[in-house]
């Protein structure tokens, strides 16, 4: 094996290993229990249930279908998943670690595979040497932004490669397009799938690179409006796909789990969904009070930002490409109006208007939810091009040295700035033994879990019960609000007559409900805990739960 070969090789370990490790030393706690537990979070269990899911179709367990009877008993659920990409590779790890091992090993590899994809991108994009590269992928695949949705459990946007991956291709298909092209047709639908948030940003980061194609002549030009069209093209069977979420709702049959876009109007919730730059740049974070509220980051860690500014002017390739990411991810990210101190600015009594506001009413559905913040992982990408294009300048051991040192720092920087989030605790709603015992069971019926309407996420381990034991649930991986979940209020009209019935147990049992579990998560309507206790006696504490079973 050649001297280059060596030294490439050990810059992708070295990586993966750093990236690999520092997700692993965030969630500590939940390592030894990683087969049962999820680190707690918003939106952890939600996706565990769509991994499992996906991977019954594929296994042939469960219909190819996108609905299912196992949410929001009685009628089910359709179902329109993100994480197409994560779900998939989860597959190999179940017959060793289960469902819920299975998901934990692929959320926590994710960093790597986002920081390698973001190495192959910077050695194109800039030349810079394996260990160069190296050190400037990491601060991408664990910026602030990246930890922050690994710890509100948004495994779709801790996905980065999907903006490294088809960008990688994009360069590819400028000087060779028989092959880039057909790579970046499958690493675009690949990422729309996956991270339909963080494919949005792309056609704006890709006319970057095709403009780059004009400076190699009418070929290149060519080329690069090719790289356009392939990369539109391709973003059409995921808008197809997703397109019916925002769609108005069956009052009959499954219900639409996924809520339409609800953009946020007060002030207070519009400057939490975009990237306040003077937060940003100085930085500064506000973290969620919860640990099961998101937390969106986007403070631009210090070492990375310093050496990408004063590195600007002597770095050679790379550095415009770096450059417009950045200006694009802090102009997307904050939003339609400009933000600065504890409002919006404005000018002759007007407020600043962006790039943004024109995109949403061309219709371009970018900020759909209203959550521009996520743009930033576009300019923390553009940041790790400055540092390695600065790298590649400086040549040899001192810019491997330059890029490893500042990498390194940024990234202790970014777990400075999240420090509160960690380390993740574990999380599981039901005990494995009652969990075991309710699949035992030979006897059908769904789990009601109760209280019936929780306006938090903390409701979501409904959903991940229902991978433990089996059976249906009432629960979806939504609030569970009457005005999200219209089969709420029948339900609870039918639980209510059931738990007044002069026999209750055969009363839920009609129900087709086997289980009933409270948990104790707050309660916001439907029958309360006292209520099922003198229809159904105390019922059985364990675990953290108290449950009971119905009929016979």
């Amino acid at each position: 094996m050649s001297e280059g070969s060596l030294a490439r090789n050990a810059a992708v370990i070295a990586l993966a290993l750093v990236a690999t490790g520092v997700t692993l030393a965030l969630h500590h706690p939940v390592l030894p229990l990683a087969r049962t537990h999820v680190p707690i979070s918003a939106f952890h269990p939600g996706h565990v249930f769509i991994f499992d899911h996906i991977a019954r179709m594929v296994t042939g367990d469960a219909p190819w279908s996108l609905v299912t009877e196992r949410l929001a008993f009685p009628r089910g659920a359709a179902l329109r998943p993100i994480a197409w990409g994560p779900a998939l590779l989860a597959l190999p790890f179940r017959p060793l670690l289960g469902p819920i091992g299975a998901y934990n090993a692929v959320v926590w590899l994710s960093p790597a595979l986002s920081a390698l994809a973001a190495w192959g991108l910077l050695r194109r994009l800039t030349g810079a040497g394996p260990l160069a590269a190296a050190g400037a992928a990491l601060p991408f695949a664990l910026s602030p932004f990246a930890l922050g949705c690994l710890a509100s459990g948004q495994t779709a946007k801790v996905q980065l490669w999907a903006l490294a991956l088809p960008l990688w291709a994009a360069s590819v298909s400028l000087e060779r397009p028989w092959l880039g092209l057909p790579l970046l047709a499958g690493t675009m639908v690949a990422a729309s799938f996956t991270s339909p948030s963080l494919a949005l940003q792309l056609p704006f980061a890709l006319a970057l690179l095709a403009a780059g194609g004009v400076a190699l002549g009418w070929r290149g030009a060519a080329r690069g409006a090719a790289v356009l069209g392939v990369a539109a093209l391709a973003l059409v069977p995921a808008w197809a796909f997703f397109s019916p979420t925002t769609a108005a709702r069956s009052l009959d049959g499954p219900i639409q789990v996924l809520q339409p876009a609800l953009r946020p109007t007060q002030t207070a919730d519009i400057g939490y969904a975009i990237a306040r730059l003077h937060s940003t740049l100085l930085p500064r974070v506000t973290l969620p009070v919860e640990p099961t509220d998101t937390a969106h980051l986007t403070a631009l860690p210090w070492p990375i930002l310093a050496v990408a500014v004063l590195g600007l002017p002597w770095s050679r390739k790379g550095r415009w490409i770096g450059l417009g990411l950045v200006l694009i991810g802090l102009v997307l990210a904050s939003g339609e109006y400009l933000w600065w101190g504890d409002g919006f600015a404005e000018f002759g009594g007007r407020r600043l208007e962006l790039p943004a506001l024109t995109l949403r009413r061309m219709g371009y559905p970018l900020g759909a939810s209203g959550m521009y913040y996520r743009a930033i992982a576009t300019a923390t990408l553009g940041l790790s091009v400055l540092l390695a294009a600065a790298a590649a300048r400086l040549g040899g051991w001192r810019g491997a040295a330059l890029a490893t040192l500042v990498g390194l720092g940024a990234t202790a920087e970014a777990v400075r700035l999240s420090a509160p989030l960690w380390p993740r605790a574990a999380y599981a709603p039901i005990s494995a033994d009652l969990a075991a015992r309710m699949a035992e069971d030979p006897v059908p019926g769904a789990v009601l879990d109760l209280p019936m309407e929780h306006h938090g996420n903390q409701a979501q381990g409904y959903v991940l019960a229902a991978v433990q034991h089996g059976r249906a649930t009432n629960g979806a991986p939504l609030l569970l609000r009457s005005e999200d979940l219209p089969h709420l209020k029948a339900l609870k009209q039918d639980l209510t007559t059931a738990l007044t019935a002069p026999d209750p147990n055969a009363a839920l049992a009609a129900l087709g409900v086997r289980y009933v579990v409270w948990h104790p998560i707050g309660w916001d309507g439907g029958p309360r805990r006292e209520d099922v206790e003198a229809a159904l006696g105390p019922g059985h504490a364990e675990g953290g739960v108290r449950w009971w079973r119905v009929g016979q």
